[in-house]
């Protein structure tokens, strides 16, 4: 009898400890080589209220390009899964970006996103041009649920309007 309590016992405790041993043998290491710059860390030159952005316009001229966005799923793909690796690709690659938040924008409505930024929906990258206080929008591309975009469209739609500094590869 205290042979097979014994036995049981010690066939519980291998079954009990073996998956907890076995999950930090196969651990993966940290890899501490990974080299980031100080741009790689902050994506966005400046990060701003959609009201306070437009409020802002007859402070700001030339041309800029804008990342629109909201609190979203989608929003934060496009920042972390195809900006992020965009960044890494050249510390001067990508320009300088302006965060654009519609989150907290009450009765933000399709008309005014059309009619202001030349887009129905956000996450979207829009390039503008401001003179004498009013927007030229210049291009936009809008990533949307049904049809998103890649990073290589991306980085195309950024060569296209001259905003690329990094290597481009066309595949």
């Amino acid at each position: 009898m205290n042979k097979k309590l014994f036995t049981m016992i010690s066939i519980m405790a291998i079954l009990i400890v073996s998956p907890v041993f076995l999950y930090f043998y196969f651990k993966p290491e940290v890899n501490s080589n990974l080299k980031i710059s100080a741009f790689q860390q902050e994506l966005f030159t400046d990060k701003i209220d959609y009201t306070e952005f437009t409020d802002s316009l007859k402070n700001r001229f030339g041309k800029h390009l804008l990342f629109i966005t909201e609190d979203c799923e989608d929003a934060n793909y496009v920042e972390n899964s195809i900006l992020t690796p965009l960044s890494l690709i050249d510390e001067n690659a990508l320009p300088k970006i302006i965060k654009i938040d519609t989150t907290n924008t009450k009765n933000l409505t399709v008309t005014q996103l059309k009619n202001n930024y030349g887009i129905e929906t956000t996450p979207a990258f829009v390039y503008i041009e401001v003179k004498d206080k009013k927007i030229e929008v210049i291009d936009a591309i809008v990533y949307h649920e049904d049809a998103p975009f890649t990073q290589n469209e991306l980085k195309t739609w950024l060569f296209e309007n001259n905003l690329w500094d990094g290597p481009y590869d066309e595949k």
